[in-house]
Formats: structure tokens, sequence, C-alpha cells
């Protein structure tokens, strides 16, 4: 069966595209029975050479994808909702299946690109937009559908597992390890998609939504980066028995749903906890299936192009994953963790116990405390929670944070 495709971006991913089908194609068609032959790639400027790309085939105008009744498929690689948003729904309302990489774009307009899709009778097709190569979409609209799933949690976002593991293994500073990120193109000339946690909140989104029927909206997150991490926060975590990862967390909770993207310590036996370098790790919690973990590329040309042709491939054989259903679910981020907190407070008498009497007045009760140097005008107090709520160490951490002897340093979650 002869399939005719539209490409949408033609950079590292959509080239992946042209690279994989060019170098599998063959192998596509004598094991699956489908051959999928690219028709047309949409660009931005046709001009720009692109090394292993017909040129015959490329081409400015929406209009030459949505008017080739011989496409039937769309693959868009191109990411962004302008004009993302608007290719998507014109392909699906023009009976196109869509195929997309595009996190935020299903993050931040899910319930249109269901409406287009429904217009047109055509599919929604987003492995690739969560963890590239890792099937934890396929997982969850697939194999888990049978269970209840209780929670998602995971790295979800190479460039700050990159930084983190730099930051954690060669004690490099934030500065140097986001540099050499983007020096190895793991990071971008502008970072704070990533390093602020915007990317890994896409794609929580997306998550929740498949693991638990929840329609989470990107400013539902809570979001922390970790930007604000310090060389001895990674010390301490380590003298502590735990490793620091930015976690995408999603989680049922009281009838509703937790969503949440930060900084968190983990212990050293998670298996999150030796997950390094920009690889991604997805830990899935089902109550039949019980506790699942899936590892691997979470981004690059050929792991992300990997995921949307196999997305092609079950679209062709009539395999593609229904549109989802949302019912609804607040999101409930008043949620219980332990806490990490430091410091800098005045190396004098009573000072602990002032602090001390604050988390006791709101409830926090201290598991142990650290004390880094002696005989200086200030030094590095650390604080490490029992499980305490959010709200309550929030009210804690500021009303600390006013007294004059002592300055709140950084605040990170631990989930043991």
């Amino acid at each position: 069966m002869k399939v005719r495709i539209g490409l949408i971006g033609c950079g590292v991913v959509g080239t992946g595209i042209v690279h994989l089908l060019a170098q599998n194609g063959e192998r596509i068609a004598q094991r699956d029975g489908v051959e999928l032959e690219i028709a047309k790639i949409l660009v931005g400027n046709k001009d720009k050479p692109r090394k292993g790309v017909d040129p015959a085939l490329v081409t400015d105008r929406l209009e030459d994808l949505l008017e080739d009744e011989s496409i039937s498929m769309v693959l868009e690689a191109m990411g962004g909702v302008d004009p993302g948003l608007s290719y998507a729904q014109a392909c699906l309302r023009a009976g196109k299946h869509y195929i997309t990489a595009n996190k935020e774009l299903m993050a931040k307009h899910w319930e249109e690109l269901n409406a287009a899709a429904r217009e047109g009778n055509a599919t929604l097709s987003f492995e690739a937009s969560v963890a590239g190569a890792v099937p934890v979409i396929r997982m969850l609209t697939g194999s888990l559908r049978p269970n209840n799933i209780t929670s998602v949690m995971g790295i979800i976002n190479g460039t700050t597992n990159y930084i983190l593991s730099q930051m954690d293994q060669f004690g490099t500073g934030y500065k140097a390890a986001l540099a050499k990120a983007q020096e190895l193109g793991y990071a971008e000339a502008d970072p704070t998609a990533d390093v602020e946690g915007f990317d890994a909140a896409y794609k929580l989104c997306i998550l929740c939504g498949l693991a638990f029927g929840a329609r989470v909206k990107v400013d539902d997150v809570l979001r922390e980066g970790i930007s604000k991490l310090s060389a001895m926060d990674i010390e301490m975590a380590h003298e502590l028995g735990y490793v620091i990862k930015l976690l995408g967390i999603g989680k049922q909770h009281n009838g509703g749903v937790e969503a949440r993207v930060h900084p968190v310590m983990i212990p050293k036996t998670n298996p999150l906890a030796s997950v390094g370098g920009p690889f991604n790790g997805v830990l899935i919690g089902a109550d039949a299936a019980g506790d699942l973990m899936l590892y691997g590329r979470g981004a690059g040309d050929l792991p992300t192009a990997s995921a949307m042709v196999s997305d092609a491939i079950n679209v062709a054989q009539g395999k593609a994953a229904e549109l989802v259903e949302f019912t609804p679910a607040p999101v409930v981020n008043d949620f219980s963790c332990g806490y990490y907190i430091r410091t800098l407070a005045a190396d004098t008498p009573g000072v602990l116990h002032g602090v001390s009497g604050i988390f006791a007045k709101h409830g926090v009760s201290i598991e142990s405390c650290v004390q880094k140097g002696q005989g200086e005008s200030a030094v590095p107090l650390i604080f490490v929670t029992h499980k305490s709520r959010e709200a309550d160490i929030v009210r804690a951490v500021a009303e600390i944070d006013q007294l004059d002897y002592i300055s709140i340093g950084s605040v990170i979650r631990v989930e043991k």
C-alpha cells in the first residue's frame, strides 16, 4: 500500500524524517506493507539548500498540500503555535490525518485540534510530542488502557537533564553546563523554554490528559526551572543521599490531578536517578500492571523522526488511537512531600531556635539540620523536613525570609 504524505517543516526533525525514510523505507514496506512516499514538503524558505532533500518536493504554499488529493496524511515537524495551529486545523478539516511532534500546540490547543479532526473525519497522532522515541504515549493509549493510572513522573526534558548531569558528575557550574549544552546542540541560544520548565510543562499536560483523562492547561501547572540551583545544592543532595532532577509529576489527588514541574531531590536508589545526559525516563504507576519505567532518547532528529514515522505506519494500517475524551478534573496542587531548604544565617546563638519555632508554628516537622562552616558572620544552614504540605512550607519560608538574621537561598522538594 503506497501512502503519499505531506511534510511540514524541514529543519532538524523534518530532515530526519526524510533521511529515515530513505534509509529504512524499503524495510518498512516489506515488513509492514506500507510504502511511505513524501509528496510535498512545506517550508518557510524554499530556496535554502537541504542536504538529501529533493528540491522538487519543496514548497512554501500550504495549498500545495491541501489541494493534492493524493496526500492522505501530513507530518508536522515545525513547532510553535503560529502558524502551527492554523496549519493543523486546515489539514485536519481537509480530511488529512495529522501527525505532530509539536508539544506546545498539543498542550495549548488540544480541544481545537480534536474539533478539527472530527470535522474532517481525520485522526490526530502525537507520539513524538513527549519523550521522542520513548513510546510513553503508545503505552498510555495502548497496553495500559485496562489500568487505572495513578501517577506519571519523569525526566521529560533532555536539555535540563544534561545540564544537571554535568553539575552532578563533574561539579560544573550552571552557566558552564548550559554553555556546553548549547555548544552540543542540546540547548537553544535562548534556553528559557527548557531551563525554566516550559517545555516539560507542555509535555506534562499531554501526559496528564492521556493518563487521567484530565484537561490540564499550561497555566495550571506548578512550574519552576533549574536556573536558581547552586553547586552547594548539588553537593548537599549528594551528602544526603539524593540526586537533583527536573521532573514532571502528575498524580491523581482527591478527585483532581496534581500537575507540577520543578527540581526534585530523589533518592539515589530511584530508577530515575541513573538517567543521565540528554536521556529521558518516565515512571508510570498503574494498578494492574504495576510500576513501569520507560527510558531512551527524548529528542534529536532520528529519535523524533522514528516516533513520527511509527505514527504514520499505524495510521496507514488503521491503528491510530482514538481522540482523547476529557473528563472534568480540577488541578489540585495542595500536595505534600519532603523539603530541602537552604538558608544563609548569622552564626549566633538563638538562630536555630527562632527558625525552628516558625516551622513548628506552621506545622512543619524538621527531619535534619546541617550547618556548613562556623566562625563566619553568616553560614549556610540547611533544613530537611518530614513530609509537609506545600502551603505550610510556603507560609513558613515567607515568614523566615522576613527575619533580619537569615535569608532563604533555595527550596527544593524531596520525593522519596
